[in-house]
């Protein structure tokens, strides 16, 4: 077996093995890295909360997510190389009392420095282009945000004023990104509250306590509209099929953030989408379940505002920009259209109908109605029909 004497002359270790050969060894500076996100000297920045979402300080998060729910709270290292920060929070609807809805996400990625300063500096700047080009749509620069960043806006639809911001910042060794997404805004009051979470963000990141900005992304949100509940002295309207009768039984459907109850079979249930088919208003899907039949019944009720007014050229847009494909309208009344079809093995059937708070109101709404179920079941398709006769006689 091989002797080994050491010995330290001028800085370096030197290792003499047996038979007189000595090698040397360089001196490594120890590394300051680890969990809590330090990183070398000269990188460190503040440190990060371990729940993620305590960077946004309680009225920044309640101005940019109103009755904000938590998806997302975490800090984590990845090995000793970052750290890495994520929050997502959104709107939780049944207990918003305005019109107002967001979703934010917000991560914070550290280069940790493993590899040295530069090394860390390269990674970040890295990571901030990729994430830059990922984006398909126009880029645009945003100055005096970091040391670079960017900003993408995607508008779903100027009616819906629902807009998501993208927005990117290279600060050193770290990447911020944010995706924020608010309803109802306009493109500068989104961009706008964006930019200024970045800029609070950075701030932090570099130890300066800054205080939470003030920010105001929403247009004109509208207090929520109440607990709908069913109209027991409208006459039955009849567009196709059968109407309830006194005799059944049925459960009556009194769901969020719509102007009206219906009636439906026992069995059926209603699950509220996340996201309505164009991002206005408020869609839920209802239906059967699948013991019922091979092929149970389903159906989606978005409603949204009518413009002021209600224009021809405005319910003609709400009647089709839902649908991924324009029915063969049938014209019911002045207010009403409705189509029905056998096509591609299923059962189907659309209404399309504007309506006020009462009869002779101004008209303040579009309800529009898909369902679908199997063409060979007779009692899926008489729930279908009895449903949307029951929403039409409720809507007048």
């Amino acid at each position: 077996m091989s002797r080994r004497a050491t010995t330290l002359i001028g800085g370096v270790l030197m290792v003499t093995l047996a038979g007189g050969c000595g090698l040397p060894i360089p001196r490594q500076e120890p590394r300051t890295v680890g969990p809590a996100g330090n990183g070398l000297k000269a990188l460190r920045g503040a440190e990060l909360p371990q729940e993620g979402c305590a960077i946004l300080p309680d009225s920044l998060r309640d101005q940019l997510v109103p009755s904000a729910k938590v998806e997302k709270s975490t800090q984590k290292p990845f090995k000793n190389y970052s750290l890495e920060l994520e929050c997502s929070i959104e709107t939780e609807r049944d207990r918003s009392t305005t019109t107002a809805t967001a979703r934010l996400r917000v991560r914070i990625e550290r280069q940790l420095g493993e590899f040295g300063r530069d090394a860390a500096v390269d990674t970040a700047r890295r990571q901030f282009t990729t994430d830059r080009n990922s984006h398909a749509a126009a880029v645009q620069q945003l100055p005096g945000v970091g040391d670079d960043a960017f900003v993408v806006l995607k508008a779903y639809s100027k009616e819906s004023k629902r807009y998501e911001v993208n927005l990117g910042v290279l600060h050193g060794v770290e990447n911020i990104t944010i995706r924020y997404e608010a309803q109802p805004t306009t493109e500068d009051k989104a961009r706008g509250a964006a930019k200024d979470l970045a800029t609070y963000l950075v701030a932090f990141l570099a130890r300066k306590q800054p205080a939470p900005p003030s920010v105001a992304p929403f247009d004109a949100p509208q207090p929520k509209l109440p607990k709908p509940t069913l109209k027991s002295d409208v006459p039955a309207v009849k567009i196709v099929g059968p109407t309830w009768q006194p005799s059944e039984q049925t459960f009556t459907m009194d769901l969020n953030d719509f102007p009206f109850a219906f009636r439906s079979p026992m069995s059926w249930n209603c699950f509220r989408d996340s996201k309505s088919p164009t991002g206005e208003g408020t869609s839920w899907t209802c239906g059967a379940p699948k013991s019922e039949s091979p092929g149970p019944a389903r159906m989606k009720i978005l409603v949204r505002a009518c413009p002021a007014g209600c224009p021809a050229d405005a319910r003609a847009r709400l009647a089709d920009d839902w649908l991924s494909s324009k029915p063969a309208w049938t014209t019911f009344d002045a207010t009403t259209a409705w189509a029905q079809n056998s096509a591609g093995g299923k059962y189907n059937l659309v209404l399309s109908h504007v309506f006020g708070d009462r009869p002779g109101a101004a008209i303040q709404w579009h309800v529009g109605v898909q369902g679908q179920c199997s063409p060979d079941d007779r009692k899926q398709v008489e729930a279908l029909q009895k449903v949307l006769n029951d929403i039409r006689s409720q809507t007048p």
